[in-house]
């Protein structure tokens, strides 16, 4: 099950004209007796206390406080040794292809009422599934009706309920979303970041929204790029074998040449596994890349073309979407899901989200 984005229908434009007269006088006044410091101060000590983090691109965490004169001021954020060690190797330029594991603090879980830290372990039981559903989604970075669209998209997480689920174009104010929003999921769900650590300014992540799918890790494997684009890469052991699920946001734009790099990246990633899911929103629907998503995955099948082949399946439609109209007319099958596998078929695939 894959989408694109989730629509939300603008509201209608105010009616031409002067606005309405109040029925009732507009103008009031109020008499209240002056504040004493002493109450002022009190009433501060009981207020609910929000703290502000900001993230900058080379991945440095900053606490916004606001002074006494009202200004605000950027104060460095206290991270243990290794904490910092970690954050600064991942982001560390490195090769493309060079795969790095996502710093332990980072995957979490959710026992149906409360996040906790994930411990990654090489004995982790392995799966016993008969039926597997994917489902990958681009959140869209913008902040535009941000909690409004997470609010539609863990809706329908709840209605199809799928086993794994990929994101692109994930936010830190998206992932406080989900980490606020977790009854969408079921208990025993495991996020690979939710700290929104492992990318700069957005970046993907995976759920595994299933307890008997338990990670023996999460890696990274750098891409070339100018947008900080990765592959994302989640190790399982499914029915006694290993499965790799993938995802990747590869590079926007007229980039074709890099995306077709990157394409290459994942497929001698993926060469050493039988059975890979790669999805995600591969940005590439003209005749040339199409062939050359054949010939650099060879061993992958495209599950929409095989299962609806009749179909044009467009996940990014200005002409339907309303949220993306104002890029001009762009339709396009950006987002695929690939599997490559000698065990597992493909049975069913539909877009969701289409309906504002």
């Amino acid at each position: 099950i894959f989408a694109a984005h989730t629509w939300i229908m603008e509201p209608p434009a105010p009616p031409p004209g002067p606005p309405p007269k109040p029925s009732k006088p507009a103008a009031s006044v109020s008499l209240a007796r002056p504040i004493s410091n002493e109450e002022l101060l009190n009433a501060r000590s009981k207020a609910k206390q929000v703290t502000t983090i900001v993230t900058k691109k080379d991945g440095s965490q900053y606490i916004l406080q606001i002074q006494e004169d009202g200004t605000e001021k950027l104060v460095p954020k206290p991270v243990d040794a290794e904490a910092a060690k970690a954050t600064a190797e991942l982001f560390r330029p490195s090769e493309p292809g060079t795969t790095k594991a996502l710093p332990a603090r980072l995957p979490h879980i959710w026992n149906g009422q409360s996040w906790s830290k994930y411990t990654m372990s090489s004995e982790n039981r392995y799966a016993k599934l008969q039926k597997l559903r994917v489902m990958t989604y681009n959140v869209w970075f913008e902040p535009f009706a941000l909690k409004r669209r997470a609010e539609e998209l863990f809706r329908l997480i709840s209605t199809y309920n799928p086993d794994v689920i990929c994101f692109q174009e994930v936010t830190e104010p998206f992932v406080r979303c989900l980490k606020s929003s977790a009854h969408c999921l079921r208990p025993g769900a495991i996020v690979s970041d939710l700290l929104g650590e492992s990318f700069t300014t957005y970046g993907v992540i995976t759920v595994l929204n299933n307890d008997n799918l338990q990670p023996t890790s999460f890696s990274t494997t750098s891409f070339p790029s100018t947008m900080g684009r990765s592959l994302l890469v989640t190790e399982l052991s499914v029915n006694g074998e290993p499965l790799l699920i993938g995802t990747s946001h590869l590079e926007s734009l007229n980039s074709a040449p890099v995306r077709e790099q990157q394409l290459a990246v994942a497929a001698k990633r993926f060469s050493g596994s039988p059975t890979c899911v790669y999805m995600g929103d591969f940005n590439l629907d003209s005749p040339e890349e199409n062939e050359n998503l054949k010939s650099l995955l060879v061993d992958f099948k495209d599950t929409w073309s095989d299962l609806r082949p009749t179909e044009e399946g467009k996940t990014f439609d200005t002409l339907a979407n309303p949220m993306i109209k104002h890029y001009g007319l762009e339709r396009a099958r950006y987002d695929r899901v690939l599997c490559k596998s000698n065990h597992w078929r493909a049975s069913h695939i539909e877009m969701i989200g289409t309906t504002s």
